[in-house]
């Protein structure tokens, strides 16, 4: 009777820390799914921005497309941002063009070669660097293993992270989300284009 009664208190102890730690093991490899996905998805939605000169609509049709396949995504809006070139650097290494009464600079990538030649030694390398095209890629991953969500709420609402953040705030009134973030880079096709002032 004493073993009996031994057998079922270690049951009740192992069984749910053996639960937890299958829960654990299918969330980390969901959310691996969802970071090579994402790592996947990245290429093609900076390939599409170098295309489009960085449009962010055609950038979050992309991104969508590709996650799609994805099991547990939930609706939300994923942050893109463009980290590479700044818009001091296209101010810099762009061409400054009014049309129509609006001032905008273009930093553009046709005739490398004529600009090359063009270009002092020094300025090369800079003018080079400024048509790389870089992307960071914020996706928001619910976390849908029974217990992992609960588990880990806490410490993904009190993360000071500003992504984490950003999906607090897309995961409002649903389960967790947890921030995967991601880069990319590519060569400029496309010109790039940024506002300036308005002209009279």
């Amino acid at each position: 009777m004493k073993c009996k009664g031994q057998s079922m208190l270690e049951t009740l102890i192992v069984l749910p820390l053996f639960l937890l730690m299958l829960a654990a093991a299918v969330q980390g490899l969901w959310i691996l799914l969802a970071q090579q996905m994402l790592q996947a998805a990245s290429l093609h939605v900076v390939r599409q921005a170098s295309l489009t000169g960085g449009d962010s609509l055609a950038m979050l049709q992309v991104l969508e497309s590709r996650m799609r396949p994805l099991p547990g995504s939930r609706l939300h809006i994923p942050d893109i941002k463009r980290l590479h070139p700044s818009d001091r650097l296209i101010r810099e290494q762009g061409d400054r063009v009014v049309s129509e009464g609006r001032v905008f600079y273009q930093l553009s990538s046709d005739f490398a070669g004529a600009r090359l030649a063009s270009l002092h030694e020094t300025e090369r390398e800079a003018w080079l660097r400024a048509r790389i095209f870089k992307v960071g890629i914020t996706w928001c991953q619910s976390l849908l293993v029974p217990m992992m969500a609960q588990t880990l709420q806490p410490f993904l609402r009190s993360s000071t992270s500003p992504a984490q953040q950003y999906c607090n705030l897309q995961s409002s009134g649903r389960e967790p989300m947890l921030a995967i973030q991601v880069t990319a880079a590519t060569q400029m096709i496309a010109p790039l284009e940024i506002a300036g002032a308005i002209t009279d």
